[in-house]
């Protein structure tokens, strides 16, 4: 009679194991004080409140490589992109100092155009343990009006912790021109700067200025 109790506390132990283990969390640290600057093309600083995402792309994905290189189009990129916090369950809550939203942003903790924040409570396995994680970088507040961008990732250094623990994505960790997968490594500066990006009209505008286009030609063809 003994066995059933035993095997009911080994029972009860494993599901309170498997529950623990679910719920694990981990934090990452995201600064640029005492490392190189997020900058625009220009080597300005960012504005305060320009953002700040952080997460993962497949980099070693070689198309997805080469799209994060070369495309201008906001909504390709994003959907390459996993985001850390932006109120998606189980990838955490930001934590900066006054920053009231879920994005992360340029707060000029240091000096102007630093960022220093973190997020925490992300899931252990939101993101695959030891995954090369990447900040993307914007010269506006609202990623999609930006006209400006970066995409940086250190080679070492900005994995995605086991569980319980911490990572730091940190600027320091950007140690060459490979890591900047758009925009500028220079360290002459030490600056990480963005690219210009050519913006993408929105299906409703490039049919709205086609249709006024087409309306003025008419218009032309009538006058002469």
């Amino acid at each position: 009679m003994r066995t059933i109790p035993s095997l009911l506390s080994i029972l009860l132990l494993a599901c309170g194991l498997c529950q623990r283990a679910e719920a694990a969390t981990v934090s990452i640290a995201v600064n640029s004080n005492g490392g190189f600057m997020y900058t625009t093309s220009s080597g300005q600083a960012l504005a305060f409140g320009s953002t700040v995402r952080v997460g993962y792309f497949n980099l070693s994905d070689s198309a997805v490589l080469s799209t994060l290189q070369t495309s201008n189009n906001f909504l390709e990129v994003n959907a390459l992109f996993k985001p850390l916090a932006e109120g998606i369950a189980d990838a955490g809550q930001v934590s900066q100092a006054g920053n009231s939203s879920q994005t992360l942003f340029i707060n000029d903790i240091g000096s102007t155009g630093h960022i220093f924040g973190a997020i925490t409570n992300a899931q252990d396995d939101y993101i695959p343990e030891d995954a090369r994680l990447s900040v993307w970088v914007f010269n506006d507040s609202s990623p999609e009006k930006a006209t400006e961008w970066g995409i940086f990732s250190a080679a070492s250094g900005w994995e995605y912790p086991p569980s319980l623990g911490t990572a730091s994505v940190s600027t320091m960790a950007i140690q060459s021109e490979s890591e900047a997968i758009r925009g500028r490594y220079d360290s002459g500066t030490q600056q990480l700067q963005l690219a210009q990006i050519s913006v993408v009209p929105e299906p409703s505008s490039l049919l709205l200025l086609t249709g006024t286009l087409a309306l003025v030609t008419r218009r032309r063809r009538k006058e002469s």
